[in-house]
């Protein structure tokens, strides 16, 4: 799956930095600046210009948004490897909230979740938010063209860079030693630790929340 429009803005900005620092090194991570570029501009551009059309976005995305941070905490306490910081995607982006969602969902569900006791609950609420959140995002796509024709832009786009900075990752891994401090800002889990690295000017994801406390099975509404 094609990580989600948020984590792609910031690791495309990060990885081309970190190209550009290290391209006299290694003819090899030097062969990897022009696509990057090609890829990251642009998506980087079109992300933003959808930030600022869908700063009031529909109630059935925001609503969503509001489902998964509101069971995050219980998740993150119960399920093995599941981080918060994995969950950014910004409310006026109604693919990333998606995609936040179905992964979530995903997790509860799955052989990670185990039995959890609020499991089917959590389900339920995410399958209802994410059919809601797909029809207004269906819905207002068709509504408004420049809206509709940037997140086809982005999804054209995505899984190119997504593969680029994959791409990128190994082979600083292979050039400059698994350890490496710009290899390590690139980590998946990296993704929503601001760095030097980043756009200034790019939209901050959602925070990351802590773990429930113990004892606690259901979401404080």
């Amino acid at each position: 799956m094609t990580s989600a429009f948020w984590k792609l803005r910031r690791f495309g900005a990060r990885a081309l930095r970190v190209v550009e620092r290290h391209k006299t090194e290694s003819t090899a991570i030097a062969a990897h600046e022009a696509r990057l570029a090609q890829l990251s501009k642009p998506f980087a551009a079109a992300y933003d210009e959808v930030v600022r059309l869908r700063s009031a976005t529909a109630d059935a995305v925001r609503s969503l948004h509001a489902t998964v941070r509101a069971w995050l905490p219980l998740a993150q306490r119960d399920v093995a490897a599941l981080v918060s910081a994995e969950y950014g995607g910004r409310p006026e982006v109604a693919d990333d909230v998606i995609a936040d969602a179905r992964d979530l969902l995903e997790q509860v569900k799955g052989p990670a979740g185990g039995a959890l006791p609020y499991g089917a609950a959590c389900a339920a609420e995410l399958e209802r938010g994410i059919e809601a959140a797909a029809k207004a995002s269906r819905d207002a796509e068709a509504a408004d063209a420049r809206y509709g024709g940037l997140l086809r832009q982005l999804r054209q786009v995505a899984a190119e860079l997504d593969a680029e900075v994959q791409a990128v990752r190994a082979t600083l891994s292979a050039r400059l030693g698994r350890r490496d401090k710009d290899l390590q800002k690139m980590r998946p889990h990296a993704v929503n630790e601001p760095d030097e690295d980043d756009d200034a000017g790019a939209p901050a994801p959602s925070p990351g929340v802590g773990p429930a406390a113990a004892g606690v099975n259901s979401p404080v509404r």
